[in-house]
């Protein structure tokens, strides 16, 4: 079985408990064979609204997995000992820890706001993740499901998300795009 993960704070606007009421669902309708659910992240004594926990404790549900805070530099052992990210935030600014998961061959689960639809599926060709509309439980659990149980999809669509950052993120390649840009303002 494949492993979702989230990673981050747990701030309104992530919608970890929504994550959970969506996941509750996936596992409703996929039994013992649901993937774990591993909650990587908030920060201790931080949280708005309804704490991930208390929602999972509330609504008994198993296979999540709350492995606490962790450092930045401990952040690519977990990217690389899951299968797919899932990160529901609505109006994320920009969203770095998509793209770190991506690096690491993930896809991605994101919300059609924010920043995510700047580099998640913009080439129809090659989806790189799913996207859904924010705060729609539903459709949330319906993705995760695609994600658990599709391996060949899941499987391109991280390789597809490995190549996007590679090919539009990468340091080199900004670099040489922000030289460009002085360039062209300087003639």
């Amino acid at each position: 079985r494949p492993t979702l993960l989230y990673v981050g704070r747990f701030l309104d606007f992530k919608r970890v408990p929504l994550l959970i009421r969506a996941y509750a669902e996936v596992r409703s309708e996929l039994g013992s064979q649901a993937p774990p659910l591993v909650i990587w992240g908030g920060y201790p004594g931080e949280w708005e609204g309804e704490h991930p926990h208390t929602v999972a404790s509330a609504l008994g549900v198993e296979g999540v997995f709350f492995v606490g805070w962790h450092g930045h530099d401990e952040l690519s052992t977990g990217f690389n000992s899951a299968d797919v990210f899932v990160a529901p935030s609505v109006e994320e600014p920009f969203g770095q820890v998509y793209l770190e998961a991506m690096a690491c061959g993930m896809p991605v689960i994101a919300t059609t706001t924010g920043g995510p639809p700047s580099f998640v599926n913009t080439d129809p060709e090659q989806l790189n993740g799913w996207l859904v509309a924010p705060d729609d439980v539903g459709a949330l659990a319906h993705v995760m499901v695609e994600a658990a149980v599709d391996k060949p999809v899941r499987t391109e669509r991280g390789q597809n998300a490995r190549q996007t950052v590679v090919e539009g993120f990468d340091w080199l390649r900004i670099a040489d795009r922000v030289n460009r840009i002085y360039r062209e303002v300087l003639t």
